[in-house]
């Protein structure tokens, strides 16, 4: 009878009540916790709850609360779930991609819809490393189906982050495929490096002899953690630290780091390694055999290892990934004058020219210029392998529709920003240094140090004696 009992709330008081348990998941900035608030949202569900979720579709402005959104999608109408996600896919914004990514993960989705899916997300993992690449193959992996979708993850066991490359050889073991059939499709790819092929086969053949002797084999992909919105731009930040310092460091007359160049490198961070000991740091992220690193490799090595200050990463938050790369764009556009110029065709600078050279790195002649081709190309002109990232960056600089290729106007585009419609000059060590970024994140480049060991963000230990 003493009991106290609460008071009942107005409809009003309920409507309050509903609104602020809303705007607070859509404002949250942990992961963990928006993961809780949301059940608590689906819980007091009003009408005024859904028509706030439509205006946070309809305006798409605000990224924590699209971000929030889409990583639990069930707070939508069913009707939403699926486009809202496709846009998200889609948008410009990397972090709202990295969010659908994660909200698609567990959509029933119609079988027209999956082909659909499936495609997008394996145009991510290709045009993408880190965290987005590899929680865009945990999603996919969901969705592939064997063997409809065999060769597309073989083409993966030489995807430039590591965590996709592992993921990818682990799913083809799940589905025991034999080391003769892996072998053969293997072969059936020009695209794959002889390393890889190797690597990947004796890791099959040791996973078949663990299984063949009764061992409980346990091969899980491995799921990269879900970032906040700012562990995410930190991470970004992170990387364009890395990339830069590859471009500001010696390397050989090919655009790689060898034993020398890396020997070179630790000392400039005040860790001094003996050649040795570079050739096999070099040997563990050389994927070619080319006895040299590019960008992509230098990352994977240096990801963990490289202790970067918080002073070095709010700098970095000035400086555009494009910025970070521009060099490998100068250098392309120099280059596609040079070789168009020895071939003896119509000046480059000129309409007619440019028609021409864009013609040759058109390799599959769709009228626009992809990752692949530029590889195609680069590879039937030099000889020499271009990296995934050197091509996917040379893309994304001029890309301004965003759909991941060059048309011809963004290659004309690109051309005369970067020689000015002119002919073309030396590029010098002295202007690859532009006034685009920021000089003093640059000074601040000189302080980075490398630790031992450091705690990565997967969670594993990383030494550089390992």
């Amino acid at each position: 009878a003493n009991c106290r009992q609460s008071p009942m709330q107005t409809p009003e008081e309920n409507k309050e009540s509903g609104e602020a348990l809303l705007t607070d998941f859509l404002e949250e900035v942990d992961v963990d916790r928006s993961t809780l608030k949301v059940t608590k949202v689906l819980e007091n569900f009003t009408e005024q709850m859904k028509e706030e979720l439509h205006r946070v579709l309809e305006n798409w402005n605000n990224v924590q609360a699209v971000a929030n959104v889409l990583q639990h999608p069930m707070i939508l109408e069913e009707t939403q779930r699926l486009p809202a996600l496709l846009k998200g896919l889609q948008d410009q914004e990397k972090y709202i991609v990295l969010s659908a990514i994660v909200g698609v993960q567990g959509l029933k989705l119609s079988p027209e819809t999956t082909i659909q899916v499936k495609s997008i997300l394996m145009d991510l993992i290709g045009a993408n490393v880190g965290v987005v690449a590899s929680r865009a193959f945990t999603s996919l992996e969901l969705l592939l189906t064997y063997p409809d979708d065999l060769m597309q993850v073989i083409e993966l066991l030489y995807h430039p982050d590591r965590t996709v490359r592992g993921n990818a050889l682990n799913w083809l073991k799940s589905v025991k495929l034999s080391e003769e059939s892996l072998s053969s499709l293997l072969n059936e790819s020009d695209d794959i490096p002889k390393k890889v092929k190797t690597k990947a086969l004796a890791s099959l053949r040791q996973h078949q002899q663990k299984v063949s002797e009764g061992q409980w084999i346990w091969s899980p992909s491995v799921l990269s953690f879900i970032p906040s919105i700012i562990e995410f731009k930190r991470l970004e930040n992170y990387r364009k630290v890395i990339i830069t310092k590859f471009f500001k460091s010696q390397r050989n007359e090919a655009g790689l780091m060898g034993p020398q160049e890396l020997q070179a490198f630790m000392e400039s961070v005040n860790r001094n390694i003996d050649l040795a000991k570079a050739e096999k740091m070099i040997n563990a992220e050389d994927l070619t055999g080319k006895g040299a690193i590019d960008v992509d490799e230098f990352f994977s090595l240096m990801d963990g290892k490289l202790s970067v200050s918080d002073a070095v990463l709010d700098q970095m938050s000035k400086i555009s990934t494009e910025d970070a790369e521009e060099y490998e764009a100068a250098d392309f556009s120099s280059f596609v004058v040079s070789t168009s110029t020895t071939a003896g065709s119509v000046p480059v600078t000129e309409l007619d020219g440019l028609e021409l050279a864009f013609q040759q790195f058109d390799i599959d002649g769709d009228g626009l210029i992809g990752v692949s081709d530029l590889q195609q190309a680069m590879k039937q002109i030099t000889g020499e392998d271009l990296s995934f990232h050197q091509a996917h960056a040379i893309i994304i600089a001029s890309d301004q529709d965003k759909d991941g290729k060059l048309n011809f106007k963004e290659f004309q585009a690109m051309m005369q920003s970067t020689l000015g419609g002119g002919a073309p000059e030396d590029i010098s060590e002295d202007e690859e240094e532009s006034d685009s970024i920021d000089p003093e994140a640059l000074a601040l480049l000189g302080g980075l140090s490398v630790s031992e060991p450091i705690l990565d963000l997967s969670g594993f230990t990383f030494s550089l004696d390992k």
